[in-house]
């Protein structure tokens, strides 16, 4: 008689896991591009702040 670790088959995707799924990357590439973006403005004010420049002198773009 099989284990009943054998008999285990995982669930198969249907459509609506695909989108799902698909969001949840947009999602993350999202958040990985707003750090990124905050970490140049970051440095832009550090920047202008090192050449006596106001932080007006940044815009994000």
């Amino acid at each position: 008689m099989p284990e009943m670790d054998e008999l285990y088959q995982p669930p198969v995707p249907d459509a609506l896991d695909a989108v799902v799924e698909t969001a949840d990357l947009i999602a993350a590439f999202a958040a990985q591009r707003l750090v990124r973006v905050d970490a140049m403005h970051r440095e832009s004010l550090a920047d202008a702040a090192r050449y006596g420049r106001s932080s007006t002198a940044t815009r994000p773009r």
